[in-house]
């Protein structure tokens, strides 16, 4: 499962919007035009002024699961709870071993992750 927890550290920066717009394609700039939005949409809902990217964690980690740090740990989703219906629970407590078939990502490789994201950029800018 990639959270909140690491999706949240692969936020929108002034770094990152520099390297995408130095590809200087159409798709780039469309990429830098949703980042925009985003931004602003996150700084009146949130009062978050570098919004974070969801979707791109999960498809990075299918492409290079190394660019999470992840735990092997049982993951439940509650259904009966009246304070927690359709939560995702993990209990930090059980870590097991390989038999377990659950991970939960914990970190990100903010450098590799944003890597990954503007070289798609260039490769389907061409």
């Amino acid at each position: 499962m990639i959270g909140l927890d690491v999706t949240h550290q692969a936020v929108v920066n002034d770094v990152v919007t520099k390297k995408i717009a130095e590809v200087g394609t159409e798709i780039s700039q469309f990429v830098l035009d949703l980042f925009a939005f985003f931004t602003e949409s996150h700084v009146g809902t949130f009062g978050m002024n570098e919004p974070p990217v969801h979707d791109p964690c999960a498809v990075a980690y299918c492409i290079d699961p190394s660019i999470v740090k992840t735990v092997r740990v049982p993951v439940e989703i509650e259904t009966l709870g009246n304070l927690t219906a359709g939560r995702t629970v993990v209990d930090f407590r059980q870590l097991t071993d390989d038999s377990c078939r659950t991970s939960i990502g914990l970190e990100l490789d903010f450098d590799r992750f944003w890597e990954l994201v503007i070289d798609s950029i260039r490769a389907i800018s061409k």
